[in-house]
């Protein structure tokens, strides 16, 4: 009977400490789960051991999370602003390929054989004038500013007066070799 007694004092003694501490390690709430996972039961004390433990366990981890709450957000902020940074130089990226696009298609229109008698075009700058896009070097080059009238005798239906010529007017520009260049330059300097 005494081996009893023992023994209940024991559990009863166990269950005591358990609520009292209110308080278990790791080990004892594993021990706990998996006898209520094997039993489907827990004795009252036990419970509430389990639930205190795991409470505790949920209070350190919301504690942990406050403590790194700030440098998340200061992370997510630098992550907008280099978001922001990738949009920017997307951006750029596609206006430059672009221009790079543009470019290639006008160098490609410039290597493109243009035999004497043909045209190519020159798009009129603010501050240009006959005799200064004469000698241009996709024009005819330095030294052939002379060579003027054979543009606006190119361009008579769009430039009336060849002293006024304006930004954006498209001008065809007669091909010449470079014997033609010569002869023309002969011609207009003996005038």
């Amino acid at each position: 009977m005494r081996g009893i007694l023992a023994i209940m004092a024991l559990v009863t003694f166990g269950g005591l400490l358990y609520a009292q501490e209110g308080t278990i390690t790791d080990e004892e709430a594993k021990t706990l789960l998996e006898q209520y996972n094997e039993t489907g039961k827990l004795k009252a004390d036990e419970a509430e051991a389990l639930i205190k433990y795991y409470e505790a366990k949920i209070s350190e981890k919301k504690s942990e999370i406050d403590k790194i709450k700030p440098e998340v957000e200061k992370l997510r902020a630098e992550v907008d602003k280099l978001t922001a940074l990738v949009d920017s130089l997307q951006k750029v990226i596609a206006e430059l390929e672009a221009a790079k696009k543009g470019a290639e298609e006008v160098a490609k229109e410039e290597k493109a054989e243009v035999k004497p008698g043909e045209y190519k075009y020159y798009v009129v700058k603010k501050g240009d004038w006959l005799s200064k896009l004469a000698e241009y070097p996709e024009v005819y080059g330095h030294g052939y500013y002379m060579l003027w009238p054979e543009i606006y005798k190119a361009n008579k239906d769009i430039i009336k007066d060849p002293n006024l010529i304006y930004p954006g007017q498209k001008l065809k520009i007669p091909v010449l070799t470079p014997e033609q260049k010569e002869a023309l330059k002969k011609k207009y300097l003996k005038k």
